[in-house]
């Protein structure tokens, strides 16, 4: 019985922790495609005002 709600608990400890980890992964992924759009939007904008 005990063992039972230690491995309950585990299990559910994995889930959120695989959770958290997906989501921190895919807000980084979102991070990182938009700060490489806005720096190639830069550079864009850039080379058209020097001109």
């Amino acid at each position: 019985m005990f063992q039972e709600s230690i491995s309950k608990l585990y299990k559910q400890f994995v889930g959120l922790a695989f959770n958290i980890t997906i989501i921190t992964l895919i807000i980084g992924l979102f991070v990182g495609i938009f700060r490489t759009v806005s720096e190639l939007g830069l550079t864009i904008t850039e080379a058209t005002v020097s001109l």
